[in-house]
């Protein structure tokens, strides 16, 4: 089977599993998010990562995820590169808790996800071939490897710690992980929510 196939069967599967679940939830509460930040990996360099999500949240504090993320390896050397960078994807559907109070809200999930790009094998090129190879070179040399495409099963988790000013925005920090044979990586990173956020009524102050 091809590869790209292979990703296109795992990503419907994964769709179809959220929809599954969502169809069985009653909820007033959902957002959706935008996050940043950066990666560190167990097999690669650090990385910047960017993404989004849809997050439902029922009535007994449960939670349900999907999310996308999208990881690329940062090369910080200015005399001598290498190539190609390393680059990751990251589909996944989470499960799991939140308590929320009147203005903090604290999430932990768990869960699976399909997990392909770019990794850099131990091959290396010799100079001669760079000619017959359309990587980017930094300004003096260039490390040229092997490049893999691979797609894999992840385990990913989530801890997110948000501040909600208002019932329709949150603000936070979130710390993600994801377990797999090819990338393992942990992530810091920024989110921004907008929706119908989860919170306890705030007392109103009644001037006299």
């Amino acid at each position: 089977m091809a590869y790209k196939t292979k990703i296109l069967i795992a990503l419907l599967l994964l769709l179809s599993a959220f929809g599954s679940i969502y169809g069985q939830i009653r909820t007033p509460y959902y957002s959706l998010s935008l996050r940043a930040g950066t990666s560190l990996g167990l097999h690669a360099n650090e990385g910047s990562v960017f993404g989004g999500g849809i997050h439902i949240y029922t009535l007994s504090k449960k939670m349900l995820s999907m999310n996308y993320n999208r990881k690329d390896e940062l090369d910080f050397s200015f005399f001598e590169g290498v190539s190609p960078y390393e680059r990751i994807n990251e589909m996944n559907v989470l499960y799991g808790h939140y308590v929320s109070t009147e203005w903090l809200r604290f999430e932990f999930q768990l869960g699976l996800a399909l997990v392909w790009g770019t990794a850099r094998g131990d091959r290396i090129y010799p100079q001669s071939s760079y000619a017959d190879y359309k990587f980017m070179t930094s300004l003096f040399s260039t490390t040229l490897y092997e490049e893999i495409p691979f797609t894999t099963v992840g385990f990913p988790f989530r801890v997110g710690l948000k501040f909600t000013p208002w019932k329709n925005l949150s603000l936070g920090m979130e710390l993600q992980g994801n377990i797999n044979n090819y990338s393992s990586s942990f992530s810091n990173l920024f989110c921004i929510e907008i929706g119908v956020m989860p919170m306890v009524p705030r007392k109103k102050i009644v001037s006299d």
